[in-house]
């Protein structure tokens, strides 16, 4: 890494996780930063269909971050952590090197940006970000949008995958917090978390851990669209309202 990659690198890190579409576009016109959008949209409403409409659409360069595929193919639950060396191979084929900065994005009412920021981070990806209010902003702004047929990925890139433990916890770590300090936070919607609603996945159980608390991701973006973030003030409040600070 040279001077002013290194330089551009320190800068990107400074930028706060969240994104707006001007700071992203800024951001991919610089020509000291190499920057990789990735659409990470997911839909439990199994009629849309996020490859599809990625293929369809997109932001300039854009690939697509498959969070159904890049996840631990012999567990029995869905979205688990991918090992290091599947990441790795994801990232080979996506193009994104260790030094990149990463700007995540989702379609309209989604809301699987934070997934994927969050996996980056936690195998050591420094210079993540999500871009607020995804494609649907960046569209209503009339930035430029990509809508040629997407090419076949070939590995073209090396990456290291540095995973952070500390990030994750194990069901029986979850067990030894229950009567700690520590505060759960359950971001599912009010009626599963007091289980007055099923769950939209079949075998589990309904209700929640002893001692959480609810935060409804709801309330911490716009209800017209997921994708949006609230204000910090409205965040914090959503927050100060579960009593967890």
């Amino acid at each position: 890494m040279n001077a002013s990659t290194r330089a551009s690198s320190r800068l990107a890190s400074s930028l706060s996780p969240l994104l707006s579409t001007e700071q992203a576009e800024t951001l991919a016109n610089d020509s000291q930063h190499r920057v990789k959008f990735l659409d990470a949209s997911w839909y439990l409403d199994k009629s849309r269909d996020a490859k599809g409409e990625f293929s369809r659409e997109r932001l300039p360069g854009a690939q697509f971050f498959d969070i159904d595929q890049i996840a631990d193919a012999t567990s029995t639950l869905p979205h688990m952590l991918p090992t290091p060396e599947t990441f790795e191979h994801a990232m080979m084929y996506l193009g994104v090197e260790n030094d990149d900065t990463v700007i995540v994005y989702v379609g309209k009412n989604c809301f699987s940006a934070a997934r994927c920021w969050w996996t980056f981070k936690y195998f050591g990806h420094e210079n993540v970000h999500i871009m607020n209010g995804g494609i649907t902003k960046w569209k209503s702004e009339e930035r430029g949008v990509d809508s040629s047929e997407t090419k076949k990925l070939v590995a073209g890139t090396s990456y290291k995958a540095e995973p952070n433990e500390a990030l994750v916890m194990s069901w029986e770590d979850i067990l030894a917090k229950i009567s700690s300090d520590t505060q759960i936070v359950d971001a599912r919607g009010a009626g599963r978390f007091h289980a007055k609603e099923p769950e939209p996945r079949p075998g589990m159980r309904s209700g929640h851990i002893p001692g959480s608390v609810n935060v409804p991701f709801g309330k911490l973006v716009s209800s017209e669209d997921f994708s949006l973030f609230r204000d910090l003030p409205e965040i914090r409040s959503a927050f100060a309202e579960a009593s967890t600070f």
